[in-house]
């Protein structure tokens, strides 16, 4: 790494060296010793690439050049940016990373279909997907659910081949599909392949619409009308299995149980199916013949969003189950 400038005079063996030559070589160097005037370290992409871990081990590594201070520098761009290079582009500006920051990572979704069938708004939000970093700022409204079936799961996708990192994305990479996302260990969130899963609705009976939902940009996802679920005589012998109607990627429901008891004494319970408790809990309890009851409850399901029921008495008591909605899982 020497200069890039030339010196003012070529000299011979013999001549005579006056003042103002040695006065005009040294304003040479003093005027173009500057980082115009020195010499580059990326001679060839593998110098340019070159860098040094200045604190290797645990300890501290002093650059003994310049050569050596520019590659400790290139080491500590790649470390902060999370590229191979120091001269790649990273996936998130600093910049977007501190602007999202005070946003809530997730959506505020909100139904539509009143307006535009098969369809949701999303407010402002930042995602990872996958390795990619996306945001939008303004309210997106989602295209529509293409030849929806009736009483369905879709799922709302990030569509992470169309995404650029880094950038603000459209409603054009929002995209809906009825194939349930699974837990992707490796990128932390509910995937389907590289896309990732950010919500879900279900279609009515007919079907002509999305049922109707609430969201305040919290965990829970609350259902305009409850969900009949159970409707029966609970089993006394055992417990016995009932399909909550939740998204595959929900074990957490939102419900109202409303009972009635022939006999005093007798209570409901309830556990997650598969659950290794063999008594589970009590979500009801009669205290005197024929009473009626009913109760709001957070209930827990296994991996299928299924519960197990069971009533401790041999008399006809029954129960009435709605599911009034879901919460979000970590991740989403």
């Amino acid at each position: 790494m020497g200069g890039t400038f030339s010196r003012v005079k070529e000299w011979s063996a013999g001549e005579t060296l006056t003042a103002a030559q040695l006065n005009a070589e040294f304003d040479n160097i003093l005027n173009n010793l500057n980082p115009a005037g020195i010499d580059d370290e990326s001679a060839s992409d593998a110098a340019a690439q070159a860098s040094l871990d200045p604190y290797s081990g645990a300890s501290l590594t002093k650059a003994t050049s310049l050569k050596e201070e520019l590659q400790q520098l290139r080491y500590l761009i790649a470390q902060l940016s999370g590229e191979t290079y120091w001269y790649i582009d990273p996936d998130a500006s600093i910049a977007n990373l501190v602007k999202h920051n005070y946003l809530a990572k997730r959506s505020l979704f909100t139904y539509n279909g009143g307006t535009t069938a098969y369809t949701v708004k999303a407010k402002s939000a930042s995602y990872w997907c996958k390795d990619k970093y996306c945001w939008w700022d303004e309210e997106l409204t989602t295209g529509a659910i293409g030849t929806p079936a009736a009483s369905d799961w879709y799922y709302l996708y990030l569509d992470y081949s169309a995404i650029t990192s880094g950038t603000e994305i459209t409603n054009s990479e929002l995209i809906w599909s009825n194939t349930e996302p699974a837990w992707n260990t490796s990128y932390g969130g509910w995937y389907n392949s590289d896309d990732k899963c950010i919500f879900a609705v279900r279609t009515n009976a007919g079907p002509t619409n999305i049922l109707e939902f609430y969201h305040d940009g919290g965990d829970l996802v609350h259902y305009a009308e409850g969900i009949e679920d159970v409707n029966e005589t609970i089993d006394h012998a055992a417990f016995e299995s009932h399909n909550l109607t939740l998204p595959k990627f929900c074990t957490k429901a939102a419900t109202f149980i409303r009972w009635t008891f022939v006999d005093s004494a007798a209570y409901l319970r309830y556990k997650p199916k598969d659950a290794n408790t063999t008594t589970g809990q009590i979500i009801a309890y009669a205290h005197t013949d024929g009473q009626k009851g009913q109760v709001h409850a957070i209930l827990f399901t296994n991996g299928s969003q299924q519960i197990e029921l069971e009533e401790s008495a041999a008399s006809d008591n029954t129960a009435l189950l709605y599911t009034n909605g879901w919460y979000f899982p970590a991740g989403m």
